[in-house]
């Protein structure tokens, strides 16, 4: 009878890993799950152990078992709430400027988590997704390191609850981003992210979360200059 109840919070950890993991792109990248042997072992886990925490986050819909295949990674897992939001909020120009509005709660508050402790790892992602936004030969690719940059911002804030939650966002913060970049263009996100990345690399939480904060006020004008434009 005791098994059973050490065995279930190993699964909710072995779970929570997978997730974070894949978050950070330490796994999943190429949109499958390593080996199950070699995963099992790099957890330092049983096959059995991994087997029901990926049953777990297959019942959620993060992950997808392939027969004969492998275990696949579902790339937008909460697709269902972004069509609840825009059967919700139909008019695009309000839909995403309510999603601004939930940002600017929320997103200062992980810059300032990410900046109280860098690591080396963090400050080379950000700059690789500047220099990814920099590189952009379109609206769409730009939104994507867009996307990368704030949700590395939001692995390092390590609170899964809360990545959790902006993941479950990123199907319309990519619309947002792909509206606003193609519209505005990317000068002022990229040097808005720089400043961020200044201070994060510094370890000053306070301005950190400040930059975070100038940012999303630009995307909220921004989108408001388009719901004046009835868009």
């Amino acid at each position: 009878m005791t098994t059973p109840l050490r065995r279930a919070p190993l699964v909710q950890e072995v779970a929570a890993a997978l997730i974070d993991q894949i978050g950070s792109g330490a796994i999943g990248a190429d949109g499958w799950l390593p080996p199950e042997r070699s995963l099992a072992a790099a957890l330092g886990v049983s096959r059995n152990v991994l087997r029901e925490a990926i049953r777990q986050l297959q019942s959620q819909g993060m992950l997808e078992s392939r027969h004969g295949v492998g275990v696949r990674v579902v790339k937008i897992p909460y697709k269902p709430i972004a069509d609840a939001i825009a059967h919700a909020v139909p008019a695009l120009a309000e839909r995403l400027l309510e999603l601004t509005q939930i940002r600017l709660m929320i997103e200062p508050e992980v810059a300032r988590l990410a900046a109280r402790n860098p690591s080396a790892e963090l400050i080379a992602d950000l700059t690789a997704a500047q220099e990814g936004l920099a590189g952009s030969s379109d609206a769409a690719q730009a939104a994507e390191f867009d996307l990368t940059f704030h949700r590395r911002l939001a692995v390092a804030a390590n609170n899964r609850t809360l990545l959790l939650l902006l993941n479950s966002l990123a199907e319309v913060g990519r619309e947002s981003r792909q509206v606003t970049l193609d519209k505005f263009g990317i000068q002022s996100a990229y040097a808005q992210h720089q400043e961020i990345l200044a201070h994060v690399q510094a370890g000053n939480p306070d301005a950190a979360a400040l930059a975070m904060r100038v940012n999303l006020e630009a995307t909220e004008r921004d989108v408001g200059r388009l719901r004046e434009e009835k868009l």
